[in-house]
């Protein structure tokens, strides 16, 4: 795994817990372009990281366990 995907799943997962994910905080999160985060929230839910539904966008089940293994290794 690429550690942009790393970066989006955990910054995803990381607002979502906090209550503030939008693909404007997450680009503020990750300090890109809003751009670039809708291509790649496009690529993840294609790889069954997240789903869209109306513009909200919601961890898998595998989304989410790799956002938790990766703030577990993070923490480490």
């Amino acid at each position: 795994m690429s550690r942009s995907i790393e970066d989006y799943l955990k910054g995803i997962y990381t607002l979502k817990k906090k209550k503030e994910y939008s693909n404007k905080k997450l680009a503020e999160y990750l300090n890109i372009s809003p751009a670039s985060v809708s291509e790649m929230i496009k690529k993840l839910a294609n790889d069954d990281y997240l789903t869209i539904d109306k513009k909200t966008v919601k961890l898998t089940e595998k989304g989410n366990s790799f956002a938790l293994d990766i703030i577990r290794k993070h923490r480490v």
